[in-house]
C-alpha cells in the first residue's frame, strides 16, 4: 500500500491544499496500526487486563477469619518459557508485572470451613474485584484465583482404620461379593506451605472396604504342626483407597493371620 497522495494546487469546497495534507498525513500515520491489526498483531493499549494469569502460593498461616490468603506472582512469556517475580529470569519491574499477597480463593458462603480446597500453590486465574470493605492498603482492590489444577483426585487417597469390621456384600459386575467394613477416616495429602508432607481428613465417618476379606490366600508351611487364624486388621493401620460409594473406599491388601505352635 502505497502513501496517501498529497495537494499543492486546487480545493475541495473549503477545504485547501495545507488541510488535506495535514488529514492525509495523519492517515499515513495509522497505516502501520492498521496493517498490524489485519496481520493478528493487535493493537497496543496502556490499559492493564483485570483478568490475567498467575502464580499463586499459599501463606503459611490463616487469617483471623479462619481463612487463608494467597501470594501471587502475574505470569508472562520470554522467548518460550513462562515465568513470574524472579523465576525463570523475569524481574517485576522490568516487565512490569503484577503482584500481591491477599490472593483469595472462591467458596461457598453456606460452608462453614472455607479452608476444603487442597490448592497450595501452582498456576491460576487472577479476577480482579472490589472489595465491599475499603483498605488504604490495597484501595479496596482484591484478587480472587481460580486454581487451574487441583493436585489431588477427590476420589483416589488414605484410609485409616478406627475399629472392628462387620461383613458386608458389594456388586462386582454381575455377582456380590463378600467384603468386611471397617470404620475409618478417608484422608489425602495436603503439603504444607514450606513443602512438608501432611495428609489432611477429608472424611471423618467414612467406611474402609477389605475387597479380599474373603480370600484369604493362606500360606502352606509344610514340615510343621502351626495354626494359622484370620485377623482383623489393627485400629490405625493405614491403606491406599479408592471411592466406591457413598462414604466407602475400597483397599485390596491380603489378609494376615495369627500364628500358634503347636
Amino acid at each position: 500500500m502505497t502513501d496517501l497522495p498529497r495537494f499543492f494546487e486546487g480545493e475541495f469546497g473549503k477545504l485547501d491544499f495545507a488541510t488535506m495534507n495535514e488529514m492525509m498525513k495523519r492517515l499515513d500515520l495509522l497505516l502501520p496500526l492498521a496493517q498490524a491489526a489485519a496481520n493478528g498483531g493487535g493493537w497496543k493499549a496502556g490499559e492493564r487486563s483485570l483478568v490475567f494469569p498467575v502464580y499463586a502460593q499459599r501463606k503459611k498461616d490463616p487469617s483471623e477469619d479462619g481463612v487463608y490468603k494467597y501470594d501471587w506472582w502475574e505470569i508472562t512469556v520470554v522467548e518460550d518459557r513462562m515465568g513470574w517475580a524472579d523465576e525463570n529470569t523475569v524481574n517485576e519491574g522490568d516487565t512490569q508485572l503484577r503482584a500481591g499477597s491477599n490472593g483469595l480463593i472462591p467458596f461457598d458462603p453456606r460452608d462453614a470451613d472455607p479452608n476444603t480446597d487442597a490448592f497450595t500453590d501452582g498456576f491460576a486465574i487472577a479476577f480482579v474485584i472490589r472489595s465491599a470493605n475499603t483498605e488504604a492498603s490495597t484501595g479496596g482492590i482484591r484478587c480472587v484465583l481460580f486454581p487451574l489444577a487441583i493436585p489431588t483426585d477427590p476420589g483416589v487417597g488414605y484410609v485409616r482404620i478406627d475399629g472392628d469390621p462387620t461383613p458386608a456384600t458389594i456388586l462386582v459386575g454381575d455377582e456380590e461379593r463378600g467384603v468386611l467394613e471397617y470404620p475409618a477416616t478417608f484422608l489425602q495429602p495436603e503439603p504444607g506451605p514450606e513443602g512438608e508432607a501432611g495428609l489432611a481428613v477429608v472424611n471423618a465417618s467414612a467406611i474402609a472396604v477389605d475387597l479380599n476379606a474373603n480370600f484369604t490366600n493362606k500360606p502352606s508351611i509344610a514340615g510343621s504342626e502351626t495354626e494359622l487364624t484370620e485377623r482383623a486388621y489393627d485400629v490405625g493401620t493405614m491403606f491406599q483407597a479408592t471411592k466406591v460409594g457413598e462414604d466407602r473406599y475400597a483397599f485390596t491388601h491380603l489378609i494376615r493371620f495369627d500364628v500358634t505352635c503347636t
